[in-house]
Protein backbone atom coordinates (compact mmCIF):
# COMPACT_ATOMS: atom_id res chain seq x y z
CA UNK A 1 0.00 0.00 0.00
CA UNK A 2 1.31 3.66 -1.14
CA UNK A 3 0.50 6.36 1.64
CA UNK A 4 0.87 9.85 0.15
CA UNK A 5 4.42 11.21 1.05
CA UNK A 6 2.95 15.02 2.09
CA UNK A 7 0.14 16.73 1.72
CA UNK A 8 -1.15 18.99 -1.22
CA UNK A 9 -0.26 22.76 -0.78
CA UNK A 10 -3.19 24.48 1.04
CA UNK A 11 -3.87 28.02 0.12
CA UNK A 12 -8.02 28.34 0.35
CA UNK A 13 -10.48 25.87 0.65
CA UNK A 14 -11.52 23.68 3.41
CA UNK A 15 -9.08 24.76 6.24
CA UNK A 16 -10.41 22.35 9.08
CA UNK A 17 -10.55 19.44 6.27
CA UNK A 18 -7.06 20.25 5.01
CA UNK A 19 -5.81 20.27 8.46
CA UNK A 20 -7.24 16.88 9.93
CA UNK A 21 -5.79 15.56 6.11
CA UNK A 22 -2.39 17.22 6.98
CA UNK A 23 -2.01 15.51 10.43
CA UNK A 24 -3.12 12.03 9.05
CA UNK A 25 -0.16 12.10 6.71
CA UNK A 26 2.32 13.64 9.34
CA UNK A 27 0.79 10.53 11.35
CA UNK A 28 1.49 7.88 8.46
CA UNK A 29 4.84 9.85 7.70
CA UNK A 30 6.05 9.25 11.33
CA UNK A 31 6.75 12.95 11.97
CA UNK A 32 6.23 14.22 15.24
CA UNK A 33 4.05 16.71 16.81
CA UNK A 34 6.28 18.80 17.94
CA UNK A 35 7.75 19.40 14.25
CA UNK A 36 4.58 19.97 12.71
CA UNK A 37 4.44 23.86 13.27
CA UNK A 38 8.20 23.62 11.20
CA UNK A 39 7.07 21.36 8.38
CA UNK A 40 3.79 23.08 7.85
CA UNK A 41 4.91 26.53 5.88
CA UNK A 42 6.36 24.37 3.37
CA UNK A 43 3.11 23.52 2.67
CA UNK A 44 0.82 26.78 2.88
CA UNK A 45 0.36 28.79 -0.74
CA UNK A 46 -1.23 32.12 -1.19
CA UNK A 47 -3.44 33.74 1.91
CA UNK A 48 -2.71 30.49 3.72
CA UNK A 49 0.66 31.27 3.87
CA UNK A 50 0.01 35.26 3.97
CA UNK A 51 -1.70 34.31 6.76
CA UNK A 52 1.44 32.29 8.38
CA UNK A 53 3.58 35.15 7.69
CA UNK A 54 1.92 37.51 9.32
CA UNK A 55 1.85 35.54 12.57
CA UNK A 56 4.13 36.68 15.65
CA UNK A 57 7.53 34.45 15.53
CA UNK A 58 7.36 32.94 18.60
CA UNK A 59 3.91 31.86 17.44
CA UNK A 60 5.35 30.62 13.99
CA UNK A 61 6.52 27.88 16.40
CA UNK A 62 3.65 26.39 18.20
CA UNK A 63 1.47 24.36 15.61
CA UNK A 64 -1.76 25.01 17.59
CA UNK A 65 -1.33 28.62 17.37
CA UNK A 66 -1.14 28.14 13.36
CA UNK A 67 -4.00 25.89 13.24
CA UNK A 68 -6.33 28.44 15.04
CA UNK A 69 -5.34 31.24 13.03
CA UNK A 70 -5.76 29.25 10.07
CA UNK A 71 -8.94 28.54 11.19
CA UNK A 72 -9.85 31.52 12.01
CA UNK A 73 -8.72 33.07 8.21
CA UNK A 74 -10.85 30.84 6.84
CA UNK A 75 -14.03 29.83 9.09
CA UNK A 76 -16.87 30.64 6.06
CA UNK A 77 -20.14 31.20 6.97
CA UNK A 78 -21.60 27.71 7.46
CA UNK A 79 -19.28 26.92 10.03
CA UNK A 80 -20.09 30.17 12.04
CA UNK A 81 -23.40 29.72 12.28
CA UNK A 82 -22.49 25.98 13.74
CA UNK A 83 -20.38 26.93 16.48
CA UNK A 84 -22.64 29.53 17.11
CA UNK A 85 -25.81 26.48 17.04
CA UNK A 86 -23.21 24.03 19.07
CA UNK A 87 -22.25 26.73 21.52
CA UNK A 88 -25.81 28.61 21.98
CA UNK A 89 -27.86 27.66 25.80
CA UNK A 90 -31.32 28.75 26.88
CA UNK A 91 -31.26 32.08 28.19
CA UNK A 92 -33.28 32.53 31.57
CA UNK A 93 -36.40 34.07 29.86
CA UNK A 94 -36.47 31.75 27.36
CA UNK A 95 -38.76 28.76 26.71
CA UNK A 96 -38.64 25.44 24.57
CA UNK A 97 -41.81 26.11 23.50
Amino acid sequence: MSLPSRPSPFFKDDVATWLERFGHIAAANNWKPEDWARLIPAFLDGQALAVFSRMPGADKADFKKIKSALLAAFRSPPQLAMTAFQTRSLLPDESLD
